[in-house]
């Protein structure tokens, strides 16, 4: 059987559509994979305040922060009121289990306590908190446990 040059002309465009997707799947599978995992972490990560919170006062142990028009707090801080309590009300970390809770439990010395208070509660969140060497170690309004990795420099910003 003899081939026609038209048969191996659909041949070779055959060939070069398989070759060039053979080339271009690795790539493809990566690109998922990357858009798909930034969802699975969003997910693990635990909030310190719920999304729809109206607050309007943070009342920590040395300090507190009011809003009127803008944050303002009543000891000088390094940077703004409003950056501040930006990073406090978005403040994310992974939560902590029961189990690593327990682990943890030994060196949670000196708990302090931060007080929020939303609008729409009659009651503030009270966040108790603990710093360890590495991470932060907050409970949330809902009474879960989250670890944070920042700097105490980033919570608290307190000129000297």
């Amino acid at each position: 059987m003899k081939l026609t040059r038209r048969t191996w002309n659909n041949i070779l465009i055959i060939g070069i559509t398989v070759f060039c997707m053979l080339i271009l799947l690795p790539d493809l599978m990566k690109s998922r994979m990357a858009e798909s995992e930034p969802v699975a972490a969003q997910s693990e990560l635990l909030r310190l305040f719920p999304l729809d919170s109206d607050i309007h006062q943070l009342n920590f142990p040395s300090f507190s922060l009011n809003k009127g028009a803008d944050w303002k707090a009543d000891k000088p801080l390094l940077i703004s009121g409003d950056e501040l309590a930006s990073r406090w009300l978005n403040l994310g970390g992974t939560e902590i289990s029961g189990e690593n809770l327990t682990k943890l439990k030994p060196a949670l010395r000196s708990p302090r306590s931060l007080e929020a208070w939303d609008r729409s509660r009659e009651e503030p969140f009270r966040i108790t908190y603990y710093q360890l060497p590495q991470f932060w170690v907050l409970q949330n309004g809902n009474s879960q446990w989250l670890a944070v990795s920042v700097d105490e420099g980033y919570l608290f910003p307190l000129a000297k």
